[in-house]
């Protein structure tokens, strides 16, 4: 250390000592910090991660072939001459199964549909994860089923479940609860999975063939970074196979990105706001504190003290403070957020980490007492910068008259808030950077509850669908309540290859932009011209298709379709087996191709209201259930974690502003004490206080406006706007209830602090250390 470097050390520590009122507002800014930090870092790694933790665990494989039912050796043989293939596992799924559960205890028992997997019970992993109990050993009357089902209907190894076969009711025993990471979780996903030994399957099911039938392979390769050459190879290795699809892990990710992308875009979008919030005002803090030490860093200066050294003393002194503050925020961040972002995880059948803090977490901590010792390191080298006869002469003061200064308190402490203009605007900006963000999370606290409402919110901007022709499209646009209604036509269609891939093409007419936003693009550009065509990654990958490419189809009931591929999106639905072009293409290919009509509802109408006001119109009306699988349910998981964010979020602004007011009462103590010299009781204490404060959030109030209305609002709408169009522009409401709430914690605060000053020595006051 050099000799300077422990003389700075030895002032950190006695100013901590000294100085506990002062370190204990640091701390619990830094606690802020951290608090938001924990609750971001724990979301984020989360959920970039569950999928591969699901993957690995499950042993996943790399390509999944559905087909038509086909005898095993039949299907090996057309698969075994794949090269990069390491093994290749096979299974019978039979779908629409109705199956029951009654658990000990329950009155009633549940009913539903399932879809039946058949499995060789041969020790391996099946490309399920095991979450509790055990794998089939082969023994008759065992059944694995999935963590989405055991959870919603409350089962678990040794309660009994029931199914209808074609050979009567089957009886079985769960021994194991599973997660197959390839969709979402039951009851997202329409029909939950069992897993049952493959003998009991096919016995009951005599109408699937004789012999070994199985209508699914598992492909898991040597080389996964040969997967595109090795999807090649399967399409002309499955030659003869009917009906046959692929997936790969690549196309579920993007399926599975997709549905918890509204988390991760507004968790990013909190997360810079919010920081930027608790950043501004840690500088603030930090230029406050050094205004207010000048004399001591005057003092340091004379004795030898470096600029450097004098101001490494006080970055170690923030670092000091922020070890344990940080510490424990991050700690109490990611646990607050650890509950409802497991239950996320489950939704999309991916796995948590095993502890809920981890080595981002660690990674995130260090940069935050990085952030901690610039924000005060900063300004201290900035004021050591200045000659010491101007820093030994402390902050230009501009004292008050002792005449004036009992008469009007509270317009004293008006002027004196804007009589030094840089801390005044340090000041404001802090301040309206946390109010900002406060009035951004009542904007999205708005979105969400439309969004919990009317699922289309999310993704798609028509909420219903008008099944009367395009000779109701005048009638529609006439209807109040209606701000757009755009022709929609969509078809079902196959790949005019030996494979047989089901698709499903979508056009919209004239207008397109005021009912929908597309799906977000991974590559290539926008369908603009005839013959161009969008496609959703899963349809890319079982085709082999990429930007350039030429998706040609049979549209059913019509002619073949050819399409140049512009881009490549990412789409939740069907897998992702979608294709979006013009409405001339498609109808080319169908001329008598029925049309509905997109309808979005107007800002403020509900789309129960305009529904009802369609349908009194001789309209047939359905829902339209946006992006996310099974609508509300989904959402309602989604809402749910990000409501916990933004508590938190706006919890931690809110003592941001409390803590700006704090700062600002610590300036002016020595003014107070020479109020209290004046004869200026408690209530002058407080209504000098009083007076100052609001003035500083007034200011920061305007401010906090312009910043959300043309910076906050529109970053956080670029950052999501693929999901949704987000009513983001705050609203009078909003602004009189922030300008209401902060006067409120401007008199709290005011009066605290005037408690605090009237109990103090007014020596003290008068030579603040």
């Amino acid at each position: 250390m050099t000799a300077s470097g422990r003389p700075g050390l030895v002032r950190a520590w006695a100013s901590l000592r000294t100085r506990p009122s002062a370190a204990l507002v640091a701390a619990i800014g830094l606690f802020l910090v951290g608090l938001m930090v924990g609750a971001a870092v724990t979301l984020g790694s989360a959920l970039s991660t569950g999928f591969d933790r699901a993957q690995r665990a499950a042993d996943a494989p790399d390509i999944t072939a559905r087909f038509d039912v086909i005898d095993r050796e039949d299907a090996a043989a057309r698969l075994s001459g794949l090269a990069n293939v390491r093994s290749t596992s096979f299974r019978l799924v039979v779908r629409h199964v109705n199956m029951g559960a009654r658990k000990d205890g329950t009155p009633e028992p549940r009913f539903g549909e399932a879809e039946i997997n058949g499995l060789q019970a041969d020790g391996s992993s099946q490309g399920l994860a095991l979450v509790s109990g055990r794998a089939l050993s082969g023994a008759p009357d065992e059944a694995v089923i999935e963590r989405g089902l055991a959870e919603e209907w409350d089962l678990g190894p040794g309660d009994r479940i029931g199914m209808e076969t074609q050979r009567g009711l089957w009886l079985g025993t769960i021994v194991g609860i599973s997660v197959e990471p390839d969709i979402v979780a039951f009851p997202l996903a329409s029909e939950p999975r069992m897993y049952v030994d493959y003998d009991e399957v096919r016995e009951r099911f005599p109408s699937y063939g004789e012999g070994q039938p199985v209508n699914a392979a598992y492909l898991r390769l040597a080389n996964p970074d040969r997967l595109a050459e090795t999807l090649v190879q399967a399409r002309t290795s499955s030659f003869g196979l009917t009906g046959t699809t692929f997936s790969t892990r690549s196309a579920t990710r993007a399926i599975i990105n997709e549905a918890g992308g509204l988390v991760v875009a507004l968790l990013g979008a909190f997360a810079v706001i919010a920081l930027f919030a608790a950043g501004t005002m840690l500088a603030s803090t930090g230029h406050a504190r050094v205004t207010r030490d000048l004399p001591t860093i005057g003092a340091f200066r004379t004795m030898g003290f470096t600029p450097f050294a004098l101001a490494g003393s006080y970055a170690v002194e923030a670092a000091i403070a922020a070890v344990p503050a940080a510490g424990l925020g991050i700690i109490v961040g990611a646990l607050l957020v650890a509950g409802p972002t497991d239950d996320l995880l489950r939704a999309l059948n991916e796995l948590g980490p095993a502890s809920p803090i981890g080595l981002p977490h660690l990674a995130a901590f260090a940069v935050v007492l990085v952030v901690a010792a610039v924000a005060a390191g900063w300004p201290a080298l900035s004021a050591t910068r200045q000659p010491v006869v101007r820093s030994l002469g402390g902050a230009s003061r501009s004292r008050p008259r002792r005449t004036m200064v009992a008469a009007r308190p509270f317009i004293l402490g008006a002027r004196l808030v804007v009589r030094r203009p840089g801390r005044f605007l340090m000041s404001v900006l802090a301040v309206a950077a946390a109010l900002a963000t406060i009035l951004l999370l009542l904007a999205v606290g708005r979105f969400l509850l439309s969004v919990q409402e009317e699922p289309a919110a999310l993704g798609e901007r028509y909420s219903l669908l008008v099944n009367d022709g395009p000779q109701s499209l005048d009638l529609i646009r006439a209807t109040p309540g209606v701000a757009a209604a755009v022709i929609r036509y969509e078809a079902r269609a196959l790949d005019a290859f030996e494979l047989q891939e089901p698709i499903r093409i979508v056009a919209f007419g004239p207008g397109r932009d005021r009912v929908f936003a597309g799906r977000p693009l991974l590559s290539g550009r926008r369908a603009v011209e005839p013959g161009d065509t969008e496609v959703g990654a899963g349809l890319a990958q079982s085709l082999g298709l990429d930007v350039g490419g030429r998706l040609i189809a049979q549209v059913e009931q019509g002619g073949e379709l050819q399409l140049t591929v512009t881009g490549i999106v990412q789409e939740l639905a069907q897998d992702g087996r979608v294709a979006y072009t013009d409405v001339a293409s498609l109808r080319a290919a169908r001329p008598d191709l029925p049309a509905d009509i997109a309808v979005r509802a107007r800002s403020g109408v509900s789309v129960a209201t305009l529904r009802t006001a369609l349908e009194g119109q001789g309209l047939t009306v359905t829902t339209n259930s946006g992006l996310a699988p099974s609508g509300a349910p989904f959402l309602t998981t989604i809402v749910a974690l990000l409501r916990v964010v933004a508590v938190v979020n706006g919890l931690v602004c809110a003592a941001l502003v409390l803590l700006a007011l704090v700062v600002l009462a610590r300036e002016r103590s020595e003014t107070i004490g020479v109020l209290r010299t004046s004869g200026g009781s408690r209530r002058d204490v407080w209504a000098l206080l009083f007076g100052a404060g609001v003035v500083l959030v007034a200011a920061a109030l305007v401010a906090a406006y312009v910043l959300e209305r043309f910076v906050f609002g529109p970053t956080l709408s670029g950052m999501v706007e693929r999901y949704g169009v987000l009513p983001l522009a705050p609203n009078g409401a909003d602004v009189v209830v922030v300008g209401l709430a902060g006067v409120v914690v401007v008199a709290l605060t005011s009066a605290l602090a005037a408690r605090r000053y009237v109990r103090q020595p007014v020596v003290r006051l008068l030579r603040p250390g």
